[in-house]
This record gives structure tokens, sequence and C-alpha cells, in this order.
């Protein structure tokens, strides 16, 4: 798979976020920052969504509504495996945060089924919590991109997202970053997707 992975034409765009009100939003709400970034991930590929495509042969380009985000989370035994939660963009906070700590509990125990840690439409490899300053990821097969987050540093939160040139271009990605970067920042979307579906925010 990363063989293949590395024959797509990749590029890499970089943004530093402030992830401080987010951090402090979710706290109070009980929610780890892992599913709230999850959640406004897949809020910002709604509203872009050439990063949920996928390339296929003969330069064929599939479009995807359903945003299943994969994270990437280190067990004993099985060493990296990326739980999915499906469906993350019209889903609560509520639902996902139970979803994901039960395939989290799942993926230490081994306990994992191959449906529930295949075939994410974007994927969120993060490293933060070990002073990493910065890093790029590959995109798995199926996937036309993915975020590295990195430590927070002085200028904020390092986040890459590495993307197959065939389908997203380098203005729509500096423009996902963007608004992801927005939802981060200013989650004034949190309360209403704490307990039920989201409204996007528009993009400014």
């Amino acid at each position: 798979n990363m063989e293949y992975s590395l024959s797509m034409p990749l590029f890499r765009v970089t943004v530093h976020i402030d992830p401080s009100a987010l951090k402090t939003a979710s706290k109070a709400k009980g929610f780890s920052l892992t599913v709230t970034l999850a959640k406004a991930a897949a809020l910002a590929i709604d509203q872009h969504p050439s990063i949920n495509a996928v390339y296929q042969h003969e330069d064929r380009i599939v479009e995807r509504e359903q945003v299943d985000i994969g994270l990437a989370v280190e067990t004993e035994g099985m060493g990296l495996v990326v739980p999915v939660l499906r469906d993350a963009a019209n889903r609560s906070l509520g639902d996902l945060a139970a979803d994901w700590k039960d395939l989290v509990d799942r993926a230490r125990a081994r306990r994992l089924k191959p449906e529930e840690y295949s075939n994410p439409t974007f994927t969120i490899s993060n490293m933060g919590m070990l002073g990493v300053s910065q890093f790029d990821a590959i995109p798995s097969p199926g996937t036309s991109a993915i975020f590295a987050i990195s430590t927070v540093g002085p200028q904020g939160m390092p986040v890459t997202i590495t993307a197959d040139h065939r389908i997203v271009n380098g203005a729509d990605a500096a423009k996902f970053l963007n608004t992801f970067k927005q939802l981060v920042e200013s989650p004034t979307w949190l309360d209403a997707a704490a307990t039920s579906v989201a409204s996007t925010p528009a993009a400014s």
C-alpha cells in the first residue's frame, strides 16, 4: 500500500493553527480534542468536496458524499491501526465520541473488525503528543489526502496536508486548510454539533 501511495503525484501544504479555543471548548463539554479535530476536518471537507474524492484507473475521479475519517492509533501487538469514524460530518459529537472510545478500546484489545479500520475517505495522523515539530504523512490507497498534525510551537500547531495532485490542486488544498483553521480557532459550531447535526459554517 505504501509503495502504491508513493506512486501518486503528491504535494504538501502547511498552516499553523492556534488550537486553544477548540481545546478549551472540547474539555468543557467532555470531548477529546481528537474527536473534535476529526469533526472539524469533516465539516471542512463538506465545504471542499474534492478532498473526499478518489482517483481510479483510466483517469477516473470518483466523488463521495459520505465523509469517513480514519484516525491513526498506536497499539501493542498490532502496530499502527486506523479506526474509522463513519459519516463524521453528519453525526453528533456525542455519538462520534462514544464510537471513538469503543473503537480505541477494541483496537488496543485487538478486537477490531476489518470493516472498522478499512476504507476511510480522509485520514488524520496526529503526533502532537510526541514532541514532533513537523512531519508529513502519506495518503493511503482509496484516499486523496491526509493530515499530519504536529506539536504546538511558537507559531501554533503545524498541520500539513499531503494530497494527490491528480485530484486536489494547491489552491484547493490551501482553501481547505484555511477553512479547517477557521473551524478550529473559532469553534462556535461546537454547541450545535455536541448533540445534533451541526450546520456547516460558511467559510470566510
